[in-house]
């Protein structure tokens, strides 16, 4: 009888113990914003009513932004206007059809092999594709819903990153104001 409780209590012992290093090892998750220093530009339906084309290969490492706007997420291009009388009232008369490109160049120190990495989204309106160091990544087509990509495999771990998201506003796309853009926190 005592020899099995002992047994037991040594089962518990051990069965608390690796509890608390799972718990542990999921508080060692780290979150960063990844809201600062992004590259904009945007095609297809411009704010004041033509259409600009859309270059091949802005999912490029490569590519060169550097005259592209500099900003910070969130970001809503719609909301910069103008306001045109020619677009549809239930939109707020607001330019959000078109073709955004957000670029970002960043490095994950190389202390950080071995870890795994995602993005997360908080809303990106609409139809939005990402590319890491010109490898296709993922895609989510709704554009008022969060959602995670994993970027580890494409990670190049002590050296520099380049991400490249493609986001498309088609017409008809609501009926009410949609916005335009990453218009929510990145993670």
């Amino acid at each position: 009888m005592i020899n099995s409780m002992i047994y037991r209590v040594m089962v518990f012992t051990a069965v608390l113990a690796l509890g608390i290093v799972s718990i542990q090892s999921i508080d060692a998750r780290e979150v960063l914003k990844f809201n600062a220093d992004w590259s904009f530009a945007r095609f297809g339906a411009m704010p004041d009513g033509p259409q600009k084309p859309e270059p091949q290969g802005l999912y490029e490492a490569s590519f060169d932004d550097s005259n592209w706007r500099k900003l910070n997420l969130p970001h809503d291009w719609a909301i910069e206007g103008p306001f045109r009388a020619d677009l549809p009232n239930r939109t707020g008369t607001l330019p959000y059809e078109g073709i955004g490109w957000y670029r970002k160049t960043f490095t994950v120190p190389a202390s950080d092999a071995g870890k795994r990495f995602y993005v997360d989204f908080d809303g990106a309106m609409s139809r939005c594709r990402v590319w890491l160091n010109d490898q296709y990544v993922g895609e989510w087509p709704y554009g008022y819903a969060s959602f995670r990509l994993e970027l580890t495999k494409h990670l190049k771990i002590g050296g520099k990153n380049v991400i490249a998201v493609r986001l498309e506003n088609k017409p008809e796309a609501s009926r009410w104001y949609p916005g335009g853009g990453i218009y929510r926190n990145v993670r």
